[in-house]
């Protein structure tokens, strides 16, 4: 199995505008995506599924993404960034169905939206024990295939992900932090079951100007 994760692109957040729970991406965000699409079609791969988290960051990232490897996007709860929304319950299952055609959602989000309480409560250790109920959903679901999985998603999520495969302790300073459409590629085989992190926070497919955090 190879877990290609595409950190989303530049927020208004991020660019340092005024904080919103939800942000949007910024032109530079919206860039950033298409150059990342457009890598990856030009790479060729040969992608099983597409994931994303159901922020709006990374919704937008996900669409030129999408076209590029000809994959309906899945929106699953447990992609989002840790400790989901600061207020809010999210985008609904209408809005979202209205706003991005063709993506699939999961049973999580509902017409209430999709953040709740104890994800806004989660913490270090809840983000840590979300990202292990996500990498055993997505060893489940593909392992034994050996499927290509693309993954657009948050840079804190990703880090506790990744310090849980690589052992490593945020707490201690050792935690992996990605610009924005950088990429990480993950592979594991089925026998057994290591993962090797084949490239950690590329930003070679961004032209200097467009790399961001």
């Amino acid at each position: 199995m190879q877990l290609i994760i595409v950190r989303h692109g530049q927020s208004t957040n991020n660019a340092g505008h005024p904080r919103v729970p939800d942000p949007l991406l910024t032109e530079i965000g919206q860039e950033q995506a298409h150059v990342t699409a457009q890598h990856l079609q030009e790479a060729q791969v040969a992608a099983h599924f597409l994931y994303t988290s159901p922020m709006r960051r990374a919704l937008q990232t996900t669409q030129p993404i999408s076209k590029s490897i000809h994959l309906s996007p899945f929106v699953h709860p447990d992609v989002c960034e840790t400790g989901g929304l600061s207020e809010g319950a999210g985008l609904t299952r209408q809005e979202i169905t209205n706003q991005f055609e063709g993506y699939i959602l999961s049973s999580g989000i509902t017409e209430a939206g999709w953040s709740t309480p104890t994800l806004q409560e989660e913490g270090f250790l809840g983000s840590t024990v979300r990202a292990m109920r996500l990498w055993d959903m997505l060893c489940q679901r593909h392992l034994s295939k050996n499927e290509t999985i693309v993954m657009v998603s948050h840079g804190d999520f990703v880090g506790h992900l990744l310090s849980f495969l690589f052992d490593t302790h945020p707490l201690f300073g050792e935690f992996f932090n990605m610009n924005n459409c950088a990429i990480t590629t993950i592979h594991v085989d089925n026998a057994p079951k290591q993962p090797h992190l084949q490239e950690f926070n590329n930003t070679k497919h961004l032209l200097p100007r467009l790399i961001t955090f």
